[in-house]
C-alpha cells in the first residue's frame, strides 16, 4: 500500500525521472544521479532507490548552473535549433516573439511549447515570460488580425495554443497544504478563451497560493460557498480590450459591469482582496474604488501579492 500511495503521489506531483531530467538538461543520466547524491539537484527518493524530480527541482538547478543553461536540450529538429537556443540563452524575447507568432498561427505547437518550456526550465519567472513573450505575441497577432493579414481562425488557433501552454505552467505548481494562501480566479460568461485569467492563476500559484479557477458560468451562490469552504482571501478578474474578449463588446458591457459590481460588493463585504487586471476595466461603468488592486503587467500583479 505504501508503494502504491508513493506512485500515486509522484504521478500527481508530475515528477520527472532521472532520464527525463538528463534529456532536458542535455547531459547523461549518470550525471543527474551524481548531482542528486551531492545535493546539486534536489529530488525525492523512493524506498526502491529510484529518484524523482519536480519541475521546480530542475529549474532551481539550472538557475544555479550556467553550464546547465547552455546545454539546454530542445526537441526541435533542423537548422532552427541552434538559432532558437541562441535567442533563449540571450533572452532575445523580440526574436522569440516573432518565432512564436509565426509558428503559433500555423498551429506548430511543438516549437511554441519547446520555446516556452525551455525559458521556464532555464529559471525565468512566469511573470517575466508573460510580460516579455506571451503578451507581446498576443499583441502582434491582434495587430495582424486588425490589418486582415490573418483570419479569425488563425488568431483563435494561436490564442488556444498559448492558453494550453500557460495551463501547463499552472500544473507545475499544484495546490496543496504547503501553500499558505487561497485565491479565486473568476472568468466572465462571454470571455473565452481566458488566457489572461490563466496567466494570473500561474502567477498566484508560483507565489505560494492555492488557486480555484471558476470557469465562465459560476453563480454568486456557488462562489460564496467556495469562498467559505476553502478560506479564500483573494479574488481576481481579468479583462483585456481585444477582439477576442466578448465581455467588453458594446452589447455586453452593461452585463459585464453589473457582474463585476455584484462580485466586488460581495468580496468587499467579506474583506477579500480584489485584483483586477487588463485594460478592459477602463471600459466598464463602475466605481473603481470598489477594487483593491489593479494591474496591467504580471510583474505588477506579482508585486501586489507577495
Amino acid at each position: 500500500m505504501h508503494d502504491m500511495l508513493e506512485v500515486l503521489y509522484i504521478n500527481y506531483m508530475k515528477y520527472l525521472s532521472s532520464s527525463e531530467v538528463a534529456k532536458i538538461m542535455g547531459c547523461n543520466e549518470s550525471t543527474i544521479r551524481r548531482w542528486a547524491d551531492k545535493g546539486k539537484i534536489t529530488c525525492k527518493k523512493t524506498v526502491g532507490g529510484n529518484r524523482f524530480f519536480t519541475v521546480k527541482d530542475v529549474r532551481n538547478c539550472m538557475k544555479n548552473s550556467k553550464s546547465s543553461q547552455k546545454s539546454l536540450s530542445l526537441n526541435i529538429k533542423g537548422n532552427s535549433l541552434k538559432k532558437i537556443l541562441g535567442f533563449i540563452n540571450d533572452s532575445n524575447f523580440d526574436k522569440l516573439k516573432n518565432i512564436v507568432v509565426d509558428e503559433g498561427i500555423k498551429s506548430n505547437d511543438a516549437v511554441v511549447s519547446e520555446i516556452i518550456n525551455s525559458i521556464y526550465m532555464r529559471g525565468d519567472e512566469v511573470h517575466n515570460i508573460f510580460d516579455n513573450l506571451i503578451i507581446p505575441s498576443i499583441l502582434v497577432v491582434e495587430k495582424l488580425l486588425n490589418q486582415k493579414k490573418i483570419t479569425h481562425i488563425e488568431e483563435s488557433v494561436m490564442r488556444l495554443l498559448l492558453t494550453r501552454n500557460v495551463e501547463n505552467l499552472c500544473t507545475n505548481m499544484p495546490n496543496g497544504s504547503f501553500n499558505g494562501k487561497n485565491a479565486l480566479c473568476i472568468n466572465f460568461e462571454d470571455n473565452l478563451p481566458d488566457i489572461g485569467v490563466v496567466m494570473s492563476e500561474a502567477v498566484f500559484r508560483h507565489n505560494g497560493f492555492n488557486v480555484f479557477n471558476t470557469g465562465s458560468l459560476s453563480k454568486l451562490g456557488d462562489i460564496k460557498t467556495t469562498i467559505e469552504k476553502y478560506n479564500i482571501d483573494s479574488i481576481l478578474f481579468y479583462l483585456c480590450n481585444m477582439q477576442c474578449c466578448n465581455s467588453v463588446l458594446s452589447k455586453n458591457l452593461p452585463k459585464t459591469s453589473a457582474r463585476v459590481i455584484e462580485l466586488c460588493n460581495f468580496a468587499n463585504s467579506h474583506n477579500l482582496k480584489i485584483y483586477f487586471g487588463g485594460e478592459g476595466l477602463d471600459l466598464l461603468n463602475l466605481d473603481k474604488s470598489l477594487i483593491t488592486n489593479t494591474f496591467l503587467s504580471f510583474d505588477d500583479l506579482r508585486k501586489q501579492i507577495i
